[in-house]
């Protein structure tokens, strides 16, 4: 059995039972008590907020995944954010970049304990999160699974990246040793 439910940005969208998806990925996020999956073609500073939640339930034992389309065109802060939150929790946190040559990654998933997998349009920007009109689904139960295992499938195609501030004080993103070879 599985259930589904409508989310969306903008105001004209979020009445009669379809929910803000930023509400509903905020609520994902707080809840998560093992696993937290997700695939964003890019994410800006607006999504930090986020991206805190995300340290929050890191620093509650959860295992974070990001799977993000080109780690190095990320703005500094976020690279920045990224690079602390793997110092603190290197067994618990994986950034991972997609970015090949004539492919991308633009698939905008999150999926939380394999149960609960939000899809949609939104990438994790002011506009992705707010100020765009964006529709998504929130699944649970098996279909949530099968997003989970394709999660899995993607990362395995992704090089690994460890976020790390440069000696310039300019954070970057660099190819982890086992990417590199």
């Amino acid at each position: 059995m599985f259930r589904t439910r409508v989310v969306a940005t903008g105001p004209e969208l979020i009445r009669e039972g379809v929910r803000s998806l930023e509400g509903v990925l905020r609520e994902a996020i707080d809840s998560a008590r093992s696993e937290i999956q997700i695939l964003a073609y890019t994410v800006t500073p607006s999504a930090l907020p986020l991206l805190q939640r995300l340290r929050q339930a890191v620093r509650r034992g959860v295992r974070v995944t990001l799977v993000l389309n080109n780690p190095d065109e990320l703005d500094g802060t976020v690279r920045d954010f990224l690079s602390q939150l793997q110092g603190e929790q290197p067994d618990r946190v994986r950034v991972l970049g997609f970015g090949e040559p004539d492919r991308a990654l633009h698939a905008k998933v999150v999926v939380v304990d394999r149960s609960r997998a939000l899809v949609g349009s939104a990438n994790l920007t002011g506009g992705g999160m707010v100020r765009n009109y964006e529709v998504g689904i929130l699944v649970e139960g098996e279909p949530a699974s099968m997003i989970a295992r394709m999660v899995d499938r993607v990362a395995m195609l992704a090089s690994g990246y460890a976020c790390r501030k440069s000696s310039s004080r300019s954070p970057r993103i660099s190819p982890t040793p086992e990417a590199a070879s």
